[in-house]
């Protein structure tokens, strides 16, 4: 989260830098879309990061709950298992 702050405070200064420097119009709006873009793009990735560690902490939690009821070692059975119920329960990572 930190690194997006920054990207964004980085974002706002060279948007005020385009603003105190006299520039064609085209040519501000094309350096705005790409700093929006770039945003995005960095917006979405950590999103996509941060709902894979939620199911790895989600699939863990599961296979841990399974250890103590079961004397079954882990196998990837068990991994199976806790996929599915993440996937079952709140709709996999669409």
């Amino acid at each position: 989260m930190q690194e997006l702050i920054e990207h964004l405070e980085k974002w706002m200064l060279d948007d005020k830098y385009v603003q105190d420097n006299p520039l064609s119009y085209e040519l501000y709006m094309v350096q705005h879309a790409n700093q929006m873009v770039q945003v995005k793009e960095h917006f979405i990735r950590l999103c996509k990061s941060m709902l894979q560690k939620e199911k790895e902490v989600i699939m863990d939690a599961h296979i841990e709950g399974q250890r103590v009821f079961d004397k079954f070692p882990h196998t990837q059975w068990t991994n199976d298992q806790a996929e599915k119920y993440y996937n079952e329960t709140y709709g996999g990572n669409k």
